[in-house]
């Protein structure tokens, strides 16, 4: 019986770097298909590859650091774009040099390969009925574990101040934040919208749909005055005086969603590194309450017809409506930002101008992550953060969607997290 050997991908990596960005996804596809393994199990080889030679830079780098710590007046510290001799990675077998911006140029390629020859899935409007109600599920059942109060808070607190975290208070709840990997349009109220009138217009049996669509309405009830009546106030309390500001610590989870058999595997993420091998979705415990209050007033409005039975929209936060109202103490909201001015190299001036290139954003998010971690300001979603912060600082941009945010990989936020860490102290 014919056996597989097992590819070496890093010549293939490497190799990788002769062909421009755009051909890059294509040729570690045609590698894939001459190595007879399957797409999954090569791109991921082809992932932990990268993560190998990230670790290898890391370490070298490393070691210059410890040796710029002795240089003399004069000397140029070491250059933060460290380069590596690919000589190290490969045993001196093949020569030349790469930093740490050309593998995540090679990262991003085998992402996108993942995408090449993949099916165009298709869903019933019934099949969409269904992953709507279970993912439902999935979320009430998240938000009724995020209200009780755990012990797990406590020792989540001490292993992040292990990590070098400084959490003043005791936190009693673990609040998630949702990285989810689906195939399906799992939160595609849009869609659902359209399947639920398509099946409304041209059903023969109208009646067997308001029979279906109850349980999922009663659902979605369920977890909006959940969210009205406790989560909300856990997650985001809106005053600096309430019971339960500083009760909850953060984490992650990566939640895969399988559209076949509707289950649903999601565990808590060690390092947010992990996130990044798999295309995900990020979202918070109030996008999945603006997504259940959504449906429920169109069932109720469309389908049951239930007067008086809608439920209020979830506000869109309009009390955050610039950066300084993210701070709960907005008297000090000027000293956080002057913090920016005492970091070296300086990531501001006096007029807010931001002063580092386009590839160090991360300095910036660097600050966000610190605030965070010290509670000193409110959770909130990517979009509102992005706009947040192309407003305030001046010749940066965020995008319209802020993905930087969930990049803590990047060497100007290395740089910057333990810096401003510090100067909170």
């Amino acid at each position: 019986m014919d056996t597989l050997v097992f590819p070496d991908v890093l010549p293939v990596f490497l190799d990788a770097l002769n062909y421009p960005k755009c051909a890059r996804p294509e040729y570690f596809i045609k590698k894939q298909k001459e190595s007879g393994w399957s797409k999954g199990v090569y791109l991921r080889a082809l992932q932990e590859t990268y993560h190998h030679c990230i670790a290898v830079l890391e370490f070298y780098r490393g070691v210059e650091k410890r040796k710029s710590k002795n240089i003399t007046v004069g000397q140029e510290p070491i250059n933060d774009n460290f380069v590596l001799s690919i000589e190290k990675l490969t045993e001196g077998k093949q020569k030349g040099d790469i930093t740490e911006e050309v593998l995540k140029d090679l990262f991003a390629a085998i992402k996108f390969a993942y995408k090449f020859e993949r099916p165009t899935l298709v869903f019933t409007p019934f099949e969409i009925l269904a992953v709507t109600e279970r993912i439902l599920l999935f979320v009430r059942s998240e938000f009724n574990s995020q209200i009780q109060k755990t012990s797990s808070a406590y020792f989540l607190a001490d292993k992040k101040r292990k990590q070098g975290v400084k959490i003043e208070s005791d936190p009693e709840y673990i609040v998630n934040h949702y990285h989810v990997i689906s195939e399906a349009p799992i939160f595609d109220f849009i869609l659902f919208r359209n399947e639920v009138r398509n099946l409304l217009l041209n059903s023969r049996h109208p009646q067997t749909l308001k029979v279906m669509l109850k349980p999922v309405f009663d659902l979605t009830v369920k977890i909006v005055d959940l969210w009205n009546q406790k989560l909300s106030e856990i997650e985001q309390p809106l005053s600096d005086r309430s019971p339960l500001k500083g009760k909850a610590i953060f984490d992650d989870k990566l939640v895969r969603f399988d559209h076949q058999t509707l289950q649903i595997w999601n565990v808590n993420i060690d390092s947010l590194n992990d996130i990044y091998r798999e295309d995900s979705t990020r979202y918070m415990n109030r996008d999945f309450a603006v997504f259940a209050t959504r449906v429920a007033n169109l069932i109720a409005d469309e389908v049951l017809q239930l007067k008086g039975e809608r439920r209020k929209d979830i506000p869109e936060l309009k009390q955050i409506q610039k950066l300084e109202d993210l701070f709960f103490q907005k008297d000090k909201f000027e000293f956080y930002v002057d913090l920016l001015k005492r970091t070296s190299p300086v990531v501001i001036n006096a007029t807010n101008q931001f002063l580092l290139g386009p590839r160090s954003k991360g300095a910036l998010v660097a600050w966000i992550s610190a605030l965070k971690s010290k509670g000193i300001i409110r959770p909130v979603d990517q979009i509102t953060l992005a706009a947040l912060m192309n407003t305030y600082f001046k010749g940066v941009n965020f995008g319209q969607y802020g993905k930087s945010f969930s990049d803590v990989t990047t060497t100007s936020y290395k740089k910057y997290y333990k810096q401003i860490l510090n100067l909170l102290s």
